[in-house]
């Protein structure tokens, strides 16, 4: 009878292989990432603890299934010497080494590539502002709190001379002027709307012109003579008699 029960098989070399095994299906992933040099997270951790733990149980084993239930002792010896839970984790090992690795490698390649495309549009986008004669911000209008009169009394007995040196400041400076419409003209296939204003003792009033780009077109050809409208636009040339055009114009009905 004692030579019996020293004959009975005691399966230990079969719960090692099985704790090495796997122990080494949940050491992958783990081992896998800290190669790649990718930082520590809780799932290569968890990992880690479990293919450790398993590691460390197979040579442990003929010590520590004396301390263990009869009944869980027995069913770990149970698992470990059925050959289709060897199959299972062979089968998983193979499906993380083929399937779940290439995939992931690939989609880590794929953000790589993201990654260095936005890198390198960011940076085109830099250097394009850079060399981007816009790339200056353009600077606010500044607006003249003047009346449209103010050129004429400015002007009024000076020479051609004087009258551009007397105006240059202010031209480019932006005018909001409100009156009845003239006339439409278009001139190099642009509109031009003409205002008149009057100026105190003198007998003809000062003609004012608003040029606009051909985006008005439509706009200005429903003017009417007498229409009363707002107009804004940027200072362009001043005449000698104080009458003064406007470029970049726009306007709304009053």
């Amino acid at each position: 009878m004692a030579s019996e029960e020293r004959n009975a098989p005691t399966y230990d070399a079969a719960v090692f292989g099985f704790c090495e095994l796997v122990g080494l299906m949940f050491g992958l992933p783990a081992g896998e990432a800290l190669y790649r040099g990718e930082p520590v997270s809780t799932h290569m951790v968890f990992f880690a603890a479990i293919g450790g733990a398993f590691a460390v149980t197979g040579p442990l084993w003929p010590r520590l299934k004396n301390h263990l239930p009869r009944k869980l002792a027995l069913s770990f010896v149970g698992v470990a010497s059925n050959f289709l839970w060897w199959m299972v984790i062979l089968v998983a090992i193979y499906t993380w080494q083929s399937l779940i690795v290439p995939i992931t490698s690939l989609t880590r390649e794929s953000s790589r590539l993201t990654d260095q495309t936005k890198v390198l549009v960011e940076t085109a986008q830099k250097l394009s502002t850079k060399a981007s004669p816009t790339a200056t911000p353009t600077p606010a209008p500044v607006f003249l709190d003047k009346p449209p009169q103010f050129f004429a009394g400015l002007v009024e007995g000076r020479t051609d001379f004087q009258v551009v040196e007397l105006t240059r400041p202010f031209l480019g400076k932006w005018m909001k002027l409100s009156s009845k419409v003239v006339n439409v003209l278009r001139e190099m296939d642009r509109p031009v709307v003409t205002m008149e204003f009057p100026v105190f003792n003198k007998k003809d009033p000062i003609v004012i012109q608003a040029w606009f780009d051909e985006s008005w077109n439509e706009r200005a050809s429903h003017l009417n003579r007498g229409d009363k409208i707002v107009l804004v636009g940027r200072v362009d040339r001043i005449f000698q008699d104080g009458g003064f055009s406007l470029g970049d114009c726009s306007f709304a009905f009053e």
